[in-house]
């Protein structure tokens, strides 16, 4: 892959893995918001959702939400692992479905 682009994980706050995806080193922080709701299939408005990079493998240690004002190459850190937990109103309607799904499967 180009260096003109970053592979970053991003997964759903709560959810159960991380997904890749690649992105073009100058998107924006909206942008990319928009980028990873297209990916996790989230439905709504992304920009009700907050970017945090995890400091752990599990996504449950949290930095602060990305801002907003920043491309991704001056947003985040050069890793080989930057790992990215969706949060908002979007991503917690995602998982209420997901929980639904697998509730009404145990019926």
């Amino acid at each position: 892959m180009s260096t003109q682009y970053r592979t970053l994980w991003v997964k759903k706050e709560g959810g159960p893995g991380f997904v890749e995806v690649a992105v073009h080193r100058s998107v924006s922080v909206p942008d990319l918001r928009g980028e990873i709701a297209r990916t996790l299939n989230l439905t709504g408005d992304p920009s009700t959702l907050t970017l945090h990079v995890a400091s752990d493998q599990q996504g449950k240690d949290l930095d602060a939400a990305l801002d907003s004002r920043h491309s991704v190459k001056d947003a985040l850190p050069e890793g080989a692992n930057t790992r990215i937990v969706v949060k908002g109103a979007a991503a917690a309607a995602a998982r209420q479905l997901e929980a639904a799904a697998v509730a009404s499967v145990g019926e």
